[in-house]
């Protein structure tokens, strides 16, 4: 057997089924509470040298910050903290984990400054910052996202941001999925997403568009 230290992958999230059932009741949170991680994250995960993939998604750390050693492991391509509890702000060092291809940081309770950290991950694929607070009220979308056309995945939904959507996002032209849904975010002068070839799933204020023949109505 090889050493731990060459691990690659860790898959520690806790199944979809335990909170999103139907019926929610004492027996089904019971399961969830012993099936979740829910204290503070071992930094010797920064000894594992080769892990490229790392998931926590759908556990509960008890409104934890996320753990600041993440960002030194530089190592990872995959990296989903999504549904886990975690609040406080994102840690801007994050920028730092240049091969990732798939950040979820989704439907946590988290805070930033700005975002402007996400332009050094140029091999980006898949970015989920869905339900991201801001600390400065209506700011717009980056315009450095415009320059990340690499993403077939970007989801900043309930995010914070405010005003049109900006003509950059056109120049995104592997997006298959994109979704700016916020209740502060207006789409307005849609032309800007014409270009948007690729796209197959399209998600606007209060509007989801999943058919290319609707979203080419829309538009144009």
């Amino acid at each position: 057997m090889g050493s731990p230290t060459h691990v690659a992958e860790l898959h520690l999230n806790t199944e979809p089924s335990f909170f999103h059932e139907d019926v929610f009741n004492q027996q089904t949170y019971e399961d969830y509470s012993r099936s979740v991680f829910s204290r503070e994250i071992n930094p010797c995960l920064v000894d594992l040298k080769y892990l490229n993939y790392l998931d926590f998604s759908g556990n509960h750390f008890g409104n934890m910050p996320i753990p600041s050693f993440i960002a030194t492991m530089t190592s990872l391509t995959h990296l989903n903290l999504s549904y886990a509890g975690f609040d406080g702000n994102i840690p801007p060092q994050i920028g730092n984990l240049s091969n990732l291809f798939y950040l979820d940081l989704g439907s946590n309770y988290l805070f930033a400054e700005n975002i402007d950290w996400v332009s050094s991950l140029s091999k980006l694929r898949y970015l989920d910052l869905s339900g991201m607070f801001l600390r400065t009220p209506g700011m717009s979308l980056p315009t450095h996202l415009g320059k990340m056309t690499s993403l077939t995945h970007l989801d900043l939904s309930n995010a914070a941001f405010s005003g049109n959507i900006p003509s950059h996002i056109g120049n995104l032209s592997n997006l298959v999925y994109l979704h700016l849904q916020s209740y502060s975010m207006f789409p307005q002068n849609l032309h800007c997403l014409s270009s948007l070839s690729k796209l197959e799933h399209l998600g606007l204020g209060g509007i989801i568009l999943q058919n290319r023949t609707e979203m080419n109505k829309r538009v144009n």
